[in-house]
């Protein structure tokens, strides 16, 4: 029912929730990733940014839009496979 009405009312108009797929990701959000990556919690990941846990998941959320996937774990699995999977920085040299 939530997404008839959405559709109804023209879709997602955040901007943050139309972040299409394929886009590169911001540096915050590369970091976050990375440390998604060693294993830490967003707890553990906000206190290491100086950040809070709802921004973590956030940017972890915003991530895996990016990259298509849905999980954490797969977010993780394409960022150990290197810069060629989708996950290049927005910013040049990052």
């Amino acid at each position: 029912m939530a997404k008839e009405l959405s559709d109804a009312c023209g879709g997602l108009c955040t901007p943050a929730l139309r972040a299409p797929a394929g886009q590169p990701l911001t540096g915050r959000q590369r970091e976050v990733v990375e440390l998604v990556v060693a294993g830490l919690s967003n707890r553990e990941i906000a206190e290491r940014l100086v950040m809070s846990v709802r921004g973590v998941e956030g940017h972890v959320y915003r991530a895996c839009q990016r990259v298509s996937v849905s999980t954490r774990e797969e977010l993780a699995a394409i960022a150990r496979k290197g810069p060629a999977t989708g996950l290049e920085s927005a910013r040049a040299g990052y």
